[in-house]
C-alpha cells in the first residue's frame, strides 16, 4: 500500500510473534515507526502488527541558499532543507551571508516563486544562466516581492512578473536587472532608499514602473510607463540614457537627476528619452563635474509632448531648462534669438514688460517671452530686469545672462536712474 504523506495511516505486517526491536524507516516524506512489543503478550496474532506514520508538519516554504561556490539554483544540495529547490508562487529564495565571495547562482531552467530575498551586504549574488525567474502570486495572494535588506546584487538571467510586483532595496544598498524585464502589463513598484538599476535593453509587455522611493536608473529601457512619485529618477550609469516607451510622470515629490561631465548625451551627461510624453513636476536637479562656457546646451530631455515644468530646480544658477525642447542652457538664452517685445534690441519695450509682469507667473506668458527668460525661477522678477538692463541697446541675438552678482547692481542703477529723473522734474517746478 502506498503511504507517501498519508499521516495517521495504518497497515497489517506478517510478522514472527516477536517484531524487531526499535525499527525505524522513511517512506517518501514521513517517518514510519513499528510498535516494538511482543504480540503474544498483548493477546495479538502472530501475523498482527501495525505501522503507524509520524506527520512531519507542513512542508518547508522558504529554502536558504548553502553553497560558498558557483551553484545551481535547480539542485536541490544547494538548499537548506533538502526538500528544495524553491520553484513554487508559494516559495521563498533566501541569499544570505554563506558566501565568502561575489557568487553566481546558474538557473539552467525556468523558476517560479513568490518572494526573493537578498541579505548579504559583502558580496553579491549574481542569478545568471540561460533559465528565467518568474515572480508570481502565492496560492493565499501573497503579492510576489524582491526584498534587498543588504549589499548589490543582480539579475543576469530574465526576469517575468506575473503579477504586480514589489521590489524593496534597503539604503547603501542595490538591485541590477541586467536582462530582459518582463513587466508581462504589471507594475513594478519600488520603494526603499535603496537604488534599482534598470540596464536590460529587451522588454516584453508593456506595464509600469512605480519609483516610490530611492533611486530608479540606469541605461536600458523600460517597455511601459515610468511614474515618479517621490523617488529619483537618475538616467545612466554615470552617466548614460534611460528609455522609457511609454509616458514619463514626475509627480512633486519626485527628482529627475541629470549628471553632466560633457556635451555628448549619453556618453558624458545624461538623458531621459520617453517615447510618448513627459509631465513634468517637482525637481530638476543637476549635478556638475566639469566647467561648461557660455551658450553651451545640454539634450537632457527628449519626450512628445512635454507638459509642464520642474517647480524646484538644484543646480548651477547659470543654467536654464527650457520645458518646449529639454534641453539646459548655460549662461544663455534659452531660444535667444529675441528680447522680450521681440523688436530686436533690448530695451525700454522689455523694462515696461519686466515691470507690468511683475511677480507674475512666466509661465503664463507667450512663449517668445518664456523662452526668452534667464532664471528658472517661477515668478518674474529681478532675473528679467538683471537681463534687460545688462545687455540695454544690445540685438537681442547678442543678449547674455550676466552673473547673478550684477543683479543688485542693476537694480541700484534703476533707482538711481528713477532718483535722478525725480530731482530734474523737481528743479524744473522751482
Amino acid at each position: 500500500r502506498d503511504l507517501t504523506n498519508a499521516p495517521g495511516s495504518w497497515v497489517n505486517l506478517v510478522a514472527a510473534n516477536t517484531i524487531v526491536e526499535n525499527p525505524l524507516s522513511t517512506i517518501g516524506d514521513n517517518n514510519f515507526g513499528i510498535r516494538t512489543r511482543d504480540l503474544n503478550s498483548v493477546g495479538l496474532a502472530a501475523d498482527d502488527a501495525q505501522v503507524v506514520v509520524d506527520d512531519p508538519g507542513p512542508p518547508p516554504t522558504d529554502f536558504e541558499w548553502n553553497t560558498n561556490i558557483l551553484g545551481n539554483w535547480d539542485a536541490s544540495s544547494d538548499w537548506t532543507p533538502g526538500g528544495g529547490p524553491p520553484n513554487s508562487p508559494n516559495y521563498t529564495a533566501i541569499f544570505g551571508d554563506m558566501i565568502s565571495a561575489p557568487t553566481l547562482v546558474n538557473v539552467q531552467s525556468p523558476v517560479t516563486v513568490n518572494h526573493i530575498q537578498f541579505n548579504n551586504a559583502t558580496n553579491g549574488y549574481i542569478i545568471g544562466g540561460h533559465g528565467s525567474v518568474t515572480l508570481s502570486e502565492s496560492t493565499t495572494q501573497e503579492i510576489p516581492r524582491i526584498d534587498v535588506l543588504a549589499g548589490n546584487h543582480q539579475f543576469q538571467a530574465e526576469v517575468a512578473l506575473a503579477n504586480n510586483t514589489t521590489v524593496d532595496v534597503a539604503a547603501s544598498s542595490s538591485l541590477t536587472f541586467n536582462n530582459q524585464l518582463g513587466l508581462g502589463g504589471n507594475s513594478l513598484d519600488k520603494i526603499g532608499d535603496g537604488t534599482l538599476n534598470i540596464n536590460n535593453n529587451l522588454t516584453t509587455g508593456g506595464g509600469t514602473v512605480n519609483c516610490s522611493a530611492g533611486t530608479c536608473s540606469g541605461s536600458g529601457t523600460i517597455s511601459g510607463d515610468l511614474n515618479n512619485t517621490s523617488g529619483t529618477v537618475a538616467p545612466g550609469n554615470s552617466p548614460g540614457i534611460l528609455t522609457v516607451d511609454g509616458i514619463y510622470t514626475q509627480g512633486a515629490d519626485g527628482t529627475l537627476q541629470i549628471e553632466i561631465d560633457g556635451l555628448v548625451p549619453g556618453e558624458q551627461h545624461d538623458k531621459l528619452v520617453v517615447t510618448g510624453a513627459a509631465n513634468l513636476n517637482g525637481t530638476l536637479e543637476v549635478l556638475l563635474g566639469f566647467t561648461p562656457t557660455a551658450n553651451d546646451s545640454f539634450d537632457i530631455l527628449d519626450a512628445a509632448p512635454i507638459n509642464g515644468n520642474f517647480t524646484d530646480f538644484v543646480m548651477d544658477s547659470n543654467f536654464v531648462f527650457n520645458p518646449a525642447d529639454g534641453t539646459l542652457c548655460y549662461s544663455c538664452v534659452v531660444g535667444g534669438l529675441t528680447d522680450y517685445d521681440n523688436d530686436g534690441t533690448w530695451g525700454l519695450g522689455d523694462l515696461n514688460l519686466v515691470l507690468f509682469n511683475w511677480n507674475e507667473d512666466g509661465a503664463t506668458l507667450p512663449a517668445a517671452w518664456l523662452n526668452s527668460r534667464p532664471g528658472a525661477e517661477i515668478l518674474v522678477g529681478l532675473p528679467e530686469l538683471n537681463q534687460v538692463l545688462f545687455n540695454w541697446g544690445q540685438p537681442g541675438s547678442l543678449a547674455v545672462v550676466p552673473e547673478p552678482t550684477t543683479g543688485a547692481l542693476g537694480l541700484l542703477a534703476l533707482v538711481g536712474i528713477c532718483a535722478c529723473r525725480r530731482k530734474t522734474v523737481a528743479r524744473k517746478d522751482r
